[in-house]
C-alpha cells in the first residue's frame, strides 16, 4: 500500500504485469465494480505446486514428498508472502490487481509428483463471479 501511496502523491503510476498469469485488468474492472456499487467481494487464489518446489521454505516437510495432496498454507497474500517472498508472486500481483494483499485469500497445496504451478483465482460479488485457472 505504500507503493500505491507513493505513486498517488507523486503523481506516479504503478503497472502490473500480466506474466504468467492473464486477467488482472478482470480483477481490477470487478473490484471497481463492487466498489462503486458499495457491494461486499471476496477474492482467493489458489496454488499447487510440487513438494520439491518448497524446499528451503519453512513449509516444506519430508512426508510432502510422498503425501498425495496437502494444504500447506490458508491465510492471506500478505500472510503469504512473509512466509514465501520467493514463491508467491503470482498471488501478490492477483492481489494488488483486485482487493489488496491483507483481504485476498490464499492458499498452497502441495501434490506429489507436480510439476510446476496451477494458479486458481476467484473472485465473487453479488451476481457476479470470475475464475481464471492457469
Amino acid at each position: 500500500m505504500q507503493f500505491w501511496a507513493a505513486a498517488k502523491a507523486h503523481g506516479g503510476r504503478i503497472y502490473l504485469p500480466h506474466g504468467a498469469v492473464g486477467g488482472f485488468d478482470v480483477l481490477y474492472t470487478v473490484a471497481l465494480m463492487a466498489e462503486a456499487k458499495g457491494q461486499p467481494i471476496t477474492a482467493e487464489i489458489h496454488t499447487h505446486k510440487g513438494p520439491a518446489s518448497l524446499k528451503n521454505t519453512p513449509l516444506f516437510t519430508d512426508e510432502l514428498m510422498t503425501t498425495p495432496e496437502k494444504t500447506v498454507l490458508a491465510g492471506t497474500a500478505a500472510e503469504a508472502i512473509r512466509i514465501l517472498p520467493t514463491k508467491v508472486n503470482v498471488a501478490v500481483a492477483a492481489a494488488l490487481a483486485s482487493i489488496g494483499p491483507d483481504a485476498m485469500g490464499a492458499k498452497i497445496t502441495s501434490v506429489e509428483g507436480f510439476a510446476g504451478d496451477d494458479h486458481c483465482i476467484t473472485m465473487e460479488t453479488d451476481g457476479l463471479k470470475v475464475t481464471s485457472d492457469v
